[in-house]
């Protein structure tokens, strides 16, 4: 199945999921386990249609996945310490910090409807321009914030926006 096509199917599933969500209302809800999925389509409003939102969430639940699962095992694996590289504020990367926007990168690279990624770990944005038709979206993301607490075992987390591109964008 080509990946327009999986892009369509999924999004009729959204759509349809949509609509079950609607029909019976929030109270019914309740008897089930909530996930980010389905609490993100029982909203009211969001800024983007929601079909375009749940699916880039959904994208930003596998890049937290992969994440989480490398966290639990990197001082094993030889993953902490520095790469020797710095980023576009000049600061030392981590081994980490390269790793986790490689997940971002690969997790998007087919990840209609978002056609852009911008991370303080790349010098230029990623731009994809099969994912750029109909309405698009740029990531900005920093994908591992607070990487230096990986070493002790302390707090970190990966921080996103999604804006919308303007229609005929190019690279900019």
């Amino acid at each position: 199945v080509g990946v327009g096509a999986y892009d369509r199917c999924r999004r009729a599933k959204l759509e349809k999921l949509v609509e079950g969500v609607e029909a019976r209302g929030k109270k019914s809800m309740s008897a089930q386990p909530i996930t980010l999925i389905r609490h993100l389509l029982t909203r009211e409003k969001t800024a983007m249609p929601l079909e375009d939102f749940a699916l880039v969430m959904e994208r930003i639940v596998i890049v937290g996945k992969r994440i989480a699962n490398e966290l639990s095992h990197a001082s094993i694996d030889g993953g902490l310490g520095y790469s020797g590289g710095t980023n576009v504020h000049g600061e030392e990367q981590k081994k980490l910090d390269e790793w986790t926007n490689q997940v971002f990168v690969e997790v998007f690279e087919r990840g209609y409807p978002v056609c852009s990624l911008i991370s303080e770990e790349m010098d230029e944005p990623m731009h994809y321009e099969h994912n750029c038709r109909g309405r698009s979206y740029a990531v900005i993301y920093d994908p591992l914030d607070g990487s230096s607490n990986s070493e002790v075992n302390g707090p970190v987390g990966s921080i996103f926006s999604i804006r919308q591109r303007a229609k005929q964008h190019g690279h900019e």
